[in-house]
């Protein structure tokens, strides 16, 4: 009879574990995309933004200015730039570059920590699916790549674009936060190349 329920609990501890390891793979193929992806391959997706001066979008669209760089919980990350590309079905795409460091004492990727969204006219831009064959510069591993304390990282999202005039909003922020914390930054699509 013990061993019974030695095996019922064994189960259940089994049962229990695999549930919170689904919950973990979920969270971390969210990982750079909040919004609706549409192949099964891992992609990202891209965030929301408050507008920023024309001024400072000009040739400063590479570097870092006050909301678009910072700590984000128990990382650093910074929304670097931003370039065109396009996706498997040859349409334009927007790949942001972020830079994230990892402050914490546990080793992580930039999925399973942070989050980008894009939006264009108001409306979350969807996640895309650059063909790094077709797209040399894209390196889709450093998205799953873990980090240790220390490290920094190049990461580039990409985001189906709407439209090829509309100025795009990203927004970046902790998976898991409790805060209100976020990077911003905006890009007009006519000055990218």
């Amino acid at each position: 009879m013990t061993e019974i329920v030695k095996g019922k609990k064994a189960t259940m501890k089994r049962r229990g574990i695999a549930i919170i390891l689904s919950a973990a793979l979920m969270l971390s193929l969210l990982g750079c995309g909040g919004g609706n992806s549409s192949s099964s391959t891992v992609s990202a997706s891209g965030g929301a933004s408050k507008a920023t001066s024309s001024q400072a979008m000009s040739k400063a669209e590479s570097k870092a200015s006050a909301q678009d760089s910072g700590k984000l919980g128990n990382y650093t990350a910074v929304i670097e730039s931003a370039r065109l590309s396009k996706d498997y079905e040859d349409k334009k795409v927007m790949l942001v570059k972020y830079k994230f460091t990892n402050n914490s004492d546990k080793s992580i990727s930039f999925a399973s920590a942070l989050i980008g969204k894009a939006f264009q006219d108001g409306v979350q831009l969807e996640n895309a699916v650059v063909d790094s064959s077709t797209d040399k510069k894209y390196n889709i591993d450093n998205y799953m790549k873990e980090i240790k304390k220390g490290a920094s990282l190049e990461v580039e999202c990409p985001y189906k674009l709407s439209n090829t005039k509309s100025k795009v909003e990203v927004e970046l922020t902790e998976i898991i936060s409790m805060s209100d914390e976020k990077l911003t930054k905006t890009f007009d699509i006519s000055k990218l190349k």
